[in-house]
């Protein structure tokens, strides 16, 4: 029912986000741009909370990553 929509909008940018922990680049704001408009909107609408904080946890994982680049290179 559902299935392909939650394909589509949770675990690809899941494991987009598993690969791309791999590489020296923040490449990890792709899954962040990609869910963050669908999280947004099942936050506001329904109070379902959980993808929101997915979401958040791959911008966090952005920034530390970005951060611990950039120590690295100055």
């Amino acid at each position: 029912m559902y299935y392909p929509l939650l394909i589509l909008l949770v675990a690809l940018p899941a494991i987009l986000a598993f690969i791309t922990s791999f590489v020296r680049v923040p490449v990890i704001l792709i899954a962040f741009v990609w869910t963050l408009p669908f999280s947004l909107y099942l936050w506001a609408a329904s109070g379902v909370y959980w993808l929101a904080i997915a979401c958040f946890g791959y911008f966090l994982s952005a920034y530390l990553k970005f951060h611990g680049v950039q120590g690295r290179i100055g």
